[in-house]
């Protein structure tokens, strides 16, 4: 599986699943952008900043920058994703 990922070429991929993948990684993107507007998760951002730091090995938060541990990133973006999702056709 892991070499096939690696030897994986967009051009071999049929149009429509490039398309389908291009789709759902806008929504995903939509989704944490309409995600991270909302209150819960600026306290779940600044919960992850205080208290999941980063390290060397830190995570960037996305809509804001801040480096936190991966724990910190994984729960800060999974609140946003959750979040969000409510608008997202393809969470219908």
């Amino acid at each position: 599986m892991i070499a096939f990922i690696h030897d994986l070429d967009i051009d071999d991929l049929p149009a429509a699943v490039v398309r389908q993948v291009r789709d759902c990684l806008l929504d995903l993107v939509g989704v944490a952008a309409a995600g991270s507007a909302t209150r819960l998760s600026k306290i779940a951002r600044e919960h992850a900043c205080h208290n999941l730091r980063g390290s060397a090995h830190g995570a960037r938060l996305i809509f804001d920058g801040r480096t936190v541990s991966p724990l910190g990133a994984a729960f800060a973006h999974n609140v946003e994703l959750r979040r969000g999702e409510k608008a997202s056709p393809f969470f219908a």
